[in-house]
């Protein structure tokens, strides 16, 4: 019994501690698309 509740408490804390590295990943992916998109439009305006 006391090793499924530290289990399941050690898995808790992993992905409390995932979370802020999502969220962190989530914004760069969004600011990379936002600049390569950016990217293109000039490479396709200075055709």
């Amino acid at each position: 019994m006391v090793a499924i509740v530290v289990g399941t408490a050690v898995a808790v804390g992993i992905e409390v501690v995932k979370v802020p590295f999502k969220v962190a990943g989530a914004a760069y992916d969004l600011a990379s698309d936002s600049d390569s998109d950016s990217d293109d439009e000039a490479e396709a305006s200075s055709d």
